[in-house]
């Protein structure tokens, strides 16, 4: 029996819930598809915008009712669970990718609206805000879904991160571990209250100073209208800090009008705005109104740091990396002295603040893969620390996956673990419209990504080809031979580049127009 699925590649390995996966130490579960975060838009507005399988419920926690979005992993009772905990101005749909992602792998994905967001109740005092409320409301969510005697793992970003790390700080035993984006852990300075701090530096039209006063921004908000406060907030990616001068609209003229990037969909749009206007600001914004509050309230913690495992992750676009002394707290050691179970801080390039919903690679394929484990213990021998050794076999044309299914039966049964992607433009694998799409820098570019995919961005792979998979299989061990183990290849020896002769002409000369490979050179336009 072979396992068929599909993975979505990224050659540029800015895969987040393949770095969630590694960190968070949990082995794809071979019986189940693995969908992952970068599909194209086409696939992405069908399926994501569904949502199918996230199940919504309401729990009473901490005094307050709180609508919860779940998606269960394998069901079995007994899966690991990740919450998930958004930012402003989000809610839970803004991780509706990654639940997607990680549920396959075997998780329990959980993400609620927090306390003001969305379908969940809204306290109407500033002060319910603070983060000792909505800690409060995490551990009790905690208890809820986990019967009170488990710790889960957390992912956060940006307000969420910011209570990830509260929530690391006074109940570490709820915490496995914790991956935060965007916003880093701020340890308590007893010499500097937050907000007047914020307008000496920045000033008075600084987004978090704009928002201290209750009423004036929602008002202003009102006026700009709801879709387009969520547009300007969810697409800015300046690295510089967001000012909000009084009726400058985000710097941009009142009506003009922009596209929205190809990783939010006006679909995605609707349905925070759905949200937004039901609910309005206010709740969200008295997060920002308790700052000063908290800095009052968590002197207990002063000097205190975080005894969990982290994994970081920001885009380098992002406002809070290229802050005043973002980069000198994590590059100089302050970052890793506040935070010493610090496993790793993850830099992404091109990214900005919504790093976890934003798609920067346009090369991204869906790749059908055919798999076969081995068969000498079942599938579950090898988990833990011992893995079985990976094939990866290559077609050739005009093959598929299928050509290789004697050997994967006959090696799967010596205890190997075999691979067999169908290429792109084969099979039930993505075909770029563009004949550009097709070199052998791209279709490496997609082995990387796979093997990434299958055993981690540090391990090599055995490799076996035929016919093109064997010309792809030479220049992957040319480009990158770290991640080849051995290689048998078939049929296409090696053939070293000569600057002199070009292939297509030297085919012509020695063989003729009609020459299968010359006759291949005309297509269709």
């Amino acid at each position: 029996m072979f396992l068929c699925r599909y993975l979505s590649l990224s050659r540029f390995q800015n895969h987040l819930p393949l770095r969630f996966r590694r960190f968070l130490g949990r082995k794809t579960d071979p019986t189940v598809d693995l969908s992952t975060l970068h599909e194209n838009q086409t696939n992405r507005q069908e399926k994501m915008s569904r949502l199918d399988g996230v199940e919504h419920k309401t729990l009473k926690v901490n005094g307050i009712n709180m609508h919860v979005a779940e998606k269960p992993g394998s069901g079995s009772g007994e899966d690991p669970i990740i919450l998930f905990i958004h930012g402003f101005p989000e809610l839970w749909y803004t991780w509706r990718h990654q639940m997607t992602a990680l549920s396959s792998l075997g998780y329990r994905t959980i993400a609620p609206d927090l306390r003001g967001y969305g379908d969940t109740e809204t306290p109407e005092r500033v002060e319910d805000y603070t983060y000792l409320n909505v800690v409060g409301d995490m551990v009790a969510l905690i208890d809820a879904v986990t019967g009170g005697d488990k710790a889960v793992f957390v992912v956060g970003h940006d307000w969420g991160a910011m209570i990830a790390w509260q929530l690391c700080l006074y109940r570490p035993e709820k915490v496995k571990a914790l991956v935060n984006m965007s916003v880093l852990f701020s340890p308590r300075n007893p010499d500097r209250v937050p907000v007047p701090t914020l307008r000496h530096v920045f000033n008075n039209d600084y987004y978090i100073c704009r928002f201290q006063k209750p009423g004036e921004i929602e008002a202003e908000f009102k006026n700009i209208g709801t879709e387009n406060v969520l547009k300007e907030f969810l697409t800015y990616k300046t690295p510089g800090p967001l000012y909000l001068p009084k009726d400058k609209y985000f710097k941009r003229a009142e009506n003009a009008a922009f596209a929205l990037p190809p990783w939010l969909t006006q679909e995605d749009l609707d349905y925070y705005v759905t949200k937004y206007d039901k609910k309005g600001f206010t709740g969200p914004i008295n997060y920002y109104r308790n700052i000063d509050r908290n800095w009052e309230l968590t002197a207990p913690w002063t000097g205190a740091k975080i005894h969990v495992p982290v994994k970081f992750i920001v885009g380098d676009q992002d406002l809070t990396y290229n802050s005043p002394g973002a980069k000198e707290y994590i590059n100089g050691g302050g970052f890793n002295r506040d935070v010493p179970l610090l496993d790793e801080t993850v830099v992404i390039k091109a990214l900005g603040h919504f790093l976890h919903e934003e798609n920067p690679d346009v090369n991204g394929i869906n790749m059908h893969v055919a798999e076969k484990y081995p068969s000498v213990a079942g599938n579950g021998a090898f988990d833990g620390a011992i893995r079985p050794p990976v094939i990866l076999f290559l077609h050739g044309f005009p093959e598929l996956w299928y050509t290789w299914r004697h050997q994967m039966v006959a090696l799967s049964s010596l205890g190997y673990r075999t691979i067999a992607p169908d290429l792109r433009g084969y099979g039930d694998t993505d075909a770029p419209e563009s004949v550009d799409a097709y070199t052998s820098l791209h279709v490496v570019g997609d082995l990387i990504g796979l093997i990434d995919a299958v055993v981690g961005d540090r391990e090599k792979v055995f490799v076996v080809g035929h016919d093109w998979g064997a010309i792809i299989a030479w220049h992957l061990c040319l480009l990158r031979p770290d991640r080849v183990k051995a290689l048998v290849n078939m049929s296409v020896v090696f053939d070293p580049w000569n600057p002199k002769r070009k292939p297509i002409s030297l085919f012509k000369s020695f063989y003729g127009d009609d020459y299968y490979i010359c006759r291949f050179q005309v297509h269709e336009s």
